[in-house]
């Protein structure tokens, strides 16, 4: 990952952590990078793993096995995708495994 990627990375990271502040999730924070063990890009949600994207190019399948990898067995993995021209983080795309998403809220479908 180049240095221009990283920096855009967190500025999407911001923006999305704001979003999250201004809409009743008042602790939401960026992990900090690290020794590569943290569960997504933030932490907001209990039991969801959010990794935010902001590129171009989709590689949805690709993200979805990288985020399902750091969510362990215990949280949902959820891909939180910016889009171009879509400025409000409300506005982008969220993006699960159905079987991980019935698995987390399967008690509420039946």
């Amino acid at each position: 990952m180049t240095v221009d990627s990283r920096t855009k990375g967190l500025v999407y990271e911001r923006k999305a952590v704001r979003w999250l502040r201004d809409h009743d999730h008042p602790d939401a924070r960026r992990y900090l990078q690290g020794d590569g063990r943290q569960p997504g890009d933030l932490d907001a949600l209990p039991g969801v793993c959010i990794d935010v994207k902001a590129r171009q190019k989709l590689a949805i399948p690709e993200w979805l096995a990288q985020v399902k990898k750091e969510a362990g067995p215990d949280r949902l993995p959820l891909l939180w995708i910016w889009r171009p021209g879509l400025a409000d983080p409300g506005d982008w795309w969220a993006v699960a495994r159905w079987e991980d998403l019935h698995d987390t809220i399967g008690d509420c479908l039946t």
